[in-house]
C-alpha cells in the first residue's frame, strides 16, 4: 500500500535504504490556523523558561527566538497544537463546509497534491528504481545489525573525540561535560518540546 508520513528524523537514514522504488510520500509539516497565536507562544515561552535552570542560558535563548517563529501568517504546524486545540481543530474541519477545511487545504496544497499522486499510485513489489524486499528489513534492524551497532556503542565509551579548540565539545569526547552537551544538543530542539508531550 502507499504510505504518507511525517518525515520524522528518525526516518533520515531509513527512507532511502526502506522506501527506494516504494510508493512514499513524506512531508514536513500541516500548517493550520491558529486563533490565539499569544497564548500559544506563551505556552512555549513558559515551558523554555520552566526549564531555565537545567539548561545553559545561550540554549534557551535560543529556543525562545524559535518560538517567536512558530506562528507564520496566522498559521502553525498541527503538531505544535496542545492536545486540546488539535482535537478542536479536528472537529473543526471535520465538515466538507468548514472555512478552517478550505484554509488547511491552501495552506497545504503541495502536501495536498503529492498524496493525490500517491494515491492514484498502486503499490509495486519491484519498481526500476529497486525492489523492496525483506533483506533491506533485516540488513537495517536483524540481529546482526542490533549486535554491530551495541558492540559500537559499547567501543565509543571512554574515546575520546576529536575537538577543534574554543569549539562546543564533542558529542563522543568522553568527559562528562561532552557527554552532557552532547545530550542537551540532540534535545533542546523546539520540536522535542511540543507541548503534546505534556499531555
Amino acid at each position: 500500500m502507499p504510505l504518507a508520513a511525517r518525515d520524522l528524523d528518525i526516518l533520515s537514514g531509513l527512507k532511502k535504504d526502506l522506501f527506494e522504488g516504494a510508493p512514499a510520500c513524506f512531508y514536513d509539516a500541516i500548517r493550520v490556523p491558529v486563533e490565539d497565536a499569544q497564548s500559544l507562544t506563551g505556552s512555549y515561552r513558559s515551558k523554555i523558561k520552566g526549564l531555565s535552570p537545567l539548561i545553559p542560558r545561550a540554549e534557551r535563548e535560543r529556543l525562545l527566538a524559535e518560538v517567536e517563529q512558530l506562528v507564520q501568517d496566522d498559521q502553525v504546524d498541527f503538531s505544535f497544537l496542545q492536545v486540546e486545540d488539535q482535537e478542536k481543530m479536528l472537529r473543526e474541519i471535520a465538515t466538507a463546509a468548514s472555512p478552517k477545511l478550505e484554509s488547511c487545504r491552501a495552506a497545504n496544497g503541495v502536501v495536498l497534491s503529492r498524496i493525490e499522486e500517491l494515491l492514484e499510485t498502486q503499490m509495486q513489489r519491484a519498481t526500476d528504481a529497486g525492489t523492496f524486499v525483506t533483506e533491506k528489513v533485516d540488513r537495517r534492524f536483524g540481529a546482526d545489525a542490533y549486535s554491530a551497532g551495541f558492540r559500537r556503542i559499547l567501543d565509543s565509551f571512554g574515546k575520546p573525540g576529536e575537538q577543534v579548540p574554543g569549539d562546543a565539545p564533542s558529542r563522543r569526547s568522553g568527559t562528562d561535560q561532552g557527554i552532557a552537551a552532547g545530550i542537551l544538543r540532540q534535545f533542546l530542539r523546539l520540536e522535542q518540546l511540543r507541548l503534546l508531550y505534556d499531555y
